[in-house]
């Protein structure tokens, strides 16, 4: 992922064109995108949506540990899929630090360099009671790590963020250049927000982003760009949910000499805890059809509620994204005609938790459970290696089932209904799969 939601990302990657005066500015902002962006699926969304506030999160509170011990996130390592070697080989990391409160307070990036991880990146945060209060960038630079760029977040009294502050290091200071504003409705939900950037001694704003709600759920977001006195509208994103109040459906659309023209359409499916488990892409074409371009896909482990773990910040209340589970991988397809293509896999490493693989995911997707939901009789088959033992957890994690023979006929009659953990044990190593109970 590659940190595409972390806060930089989030507030510079729309920034708009205001003219010659302003170019210098623009080339300034220019060295905070982050340049690890590699394909047009995730650019076009942080290009256009990562706009909003993504700290708060809206279910994490809400949920009690199960666990003893806490997982905590160590790292997130992404590969990519080598066509001249027909492998995945790594491409990206970022390690995490945290101190007794469970916050982040280190954050590295490596790339790797053929046979070795280079570190490029560091970001370093400091917190009062509630929240992040500021961010230190740095990139390491002749064996050193030099400072970048640095962030301020200012609250209200009810933890909203209300100012943000972007700082570029200069001739040995901070120098101050960016100042995003956010105000809410009485129901604490983002209503707008407007972007300044700093010319000598005074605040120029630049951009404007209004939210609209209804029963809270966010139903738009209409951009705009000032221009000789007055806001112009450039795009809207609009938001439908299903009954649940999940996010279904996102439409963009921009203005064109007046007249709204589709661009780009993401579809979202979850399980049954509502976790987001699938992101569908699609252009809008000049045939008048939506056409898929890219997904993302997710997995969870159900028998780690989130907090069980501990995660840095930002994996915390996107609104494109929700989670209730343990994250464990996520995957980037691209739709070569007529096929999804896996391209880039991201793979999440908890301090004691093992994640799938490579190796690992080959097994599990030559394991075969059906059918699924179930009602009485479940059958698992394995095309490569024969079954040693499968076990039954309930979604909080307890065992209720242990099976040592017979796997194409397990009798789960007798089990109520809902999501269970199913363990898989074969000579070549473990693998879990989800299973519904009718």
């Amino acid at each position: 992922m590659k940190r595409i939601i972390t806060i930089l990302i989030v507030f510079l990657v729309s920034l708009p064109a205001i003219g010659q005066r302003d170019q210098e500015i623009h080339q300034k902002l220019e060295l905070f995108k982050t340049h690890n962006i590699n394909n047009t699926f995730k650019k076009s969304k942080l290009e256009k949506r990562n706009h909003h506030n993504h700290f708060t999160t809206k279910q994490s509170k809400f949920l009690k540990s199960t666990k003893a011990d806490k997982e905590e996130l160590d790292s997130l390592i992404t590969k990519i899929w080598s066509q001249s070697l027909s492998q995945w080989v790594d491409d990206w990391k970022e390690e995490y630090t945290y101190d007794a409160n469970e916050n982040i307070t280190l954050a590295i990036d490596y790339e790797w360099d053929n046979a070795q991880w280079v570190q490029s990146v560091q970001y370093e945060f400091t917190y009062d009671t509630n929240n992040v209060t500021q961010e230190i960038e740095y990139e390491w630079n002749t064996n050193q790590w030099v400072p970048f760029g640095k962030y301020e977040y200012l609250y209200n009294t009810e933890d909203k963020l209300t100012t943000y502050l972007i700082y570029e290091w200069n001739t040995n200071q901070w120098v101050l250049i960016l100042k995003f504003e956010y105000i809410y409705d009485g129901n604490g939900n983002l209503v707008s927000k407007i972007d300044y950037y700093r010319d000598n001694t005074q605040w120029v704003q630049y951009d404007k982003y209004e939210y609209s709600y209804v029963n809270n759920n966010r139903t738009s977001i209409t951009a705009y760009e000032w221009d000789n006195n007055q806001w112009v509208p450039v795009w809207i994103d609009e938001y439908t949910y299903d009954g649940n109040g999940n996010l279904v459906t996102e439409i963009d659309s921009y203005w064109d000499n007046g007249q709204l023209i589709q661009d780009k359409k993401y579809e979202y499916t979850y399980d049954t805890n509502g976790n987001t488990t699938r992101e569908i892409g699609y252009n809008w074409t000049s045939t008048n059809q939506w056409v898929q371009f890219g997904k993302y896909e997710y997995n969870h482990d159900l028998t780690y509620s989130i907090s069980d773990v501990i995660i840095p910040f930002w994996f915390y209340g996107n609104y494109d994204y929700v989670f209730y589970n343990m994250v464990t991988d996520f995957s980037f397809y691209d739709f070569i005609d007529p096929d999804w293509v896996e391209t880039e896999k991201n793979i999440l490493y908890y301090s004691e938790y093992k994640p799938l693989n490579v190796e690992d995911e080959i097994l599990a997707k030559s394991i075969r459970l059906y059918p699924n939901p179930v009602t009485n009789v479940l059958s698992i088959d394995s095309e490569t290696v024969p079954l040693k033992k499968v076990e039954i957890y309930s979604i909080l994690g307890r065992k209720v089932k242990d099976i040592y023979s017979n796997f194409n006929s397990i009798q789960v009659n007798n089990l109520s209904s809902g999501v269970y953990i199913i363990s898989i044990e074969s000579e070549k190593g473990k693998s879990n799969k989800k299973l519904i109970k009718e």
